[in-house]
């Protein structure tokens, strides 16, 4: 896994020259408690949900987003995160989008190196 990221990264910079914006987002889910799953289901998962992750980026900012992920995450693990969450809610796709659309404006030209939590105020608590 970690040469085909290496390989895109220099794919992307010999396209493009750079990479200016990564949008780190991948996921899939394993029903809590699913037990009942192999170890290459497991693995898998780990996989998509932390190496992915890890070897792109090495760090992670946002929250849960209401995707069709998170929907079938379940309505009491979502109510867990909604009260968890001082805005008592998941984020809707757009707001990060927007989040995202603001960094990679002009009106952030100055803004490098910088990791935008948008999280509803989960890491406050």
């Amino acid at each position: 896994m970690e040469s085909e990221v290496k390989k895109l990264v220099q794919d992307t910079i010999k396209s493009y020259g750079t990479i200016d914006i990564l949008i780190n987002n991948a996921g899939k889910i394993i029903r809590p408690g699913d037990w009942n799953c192999n170890e290459s289901v497991w693995q898998k998962t780990i996989d998509v949900n932390l190496k992915s992750m890890w070897l792109v980026t090495k760090a992670v900012a946002p929250s849960n987003v209401m995707t069709d992920m998170t929907k079938s995450a379940g309505e009491e693990l979502i109510e867990k995160f909604k009260q968890s969450t001082p805005l008592k809610r998941t984020a809707e796709p757009e707001e990060l989008a927007s989040a995202i659309l603001f960094l990679a404006s002009d009106e952030a030209s100055y803004i490098t190196g910088e990791v935008l939590v948008v999280d509803g105020g989960y890491t406050l608590k």
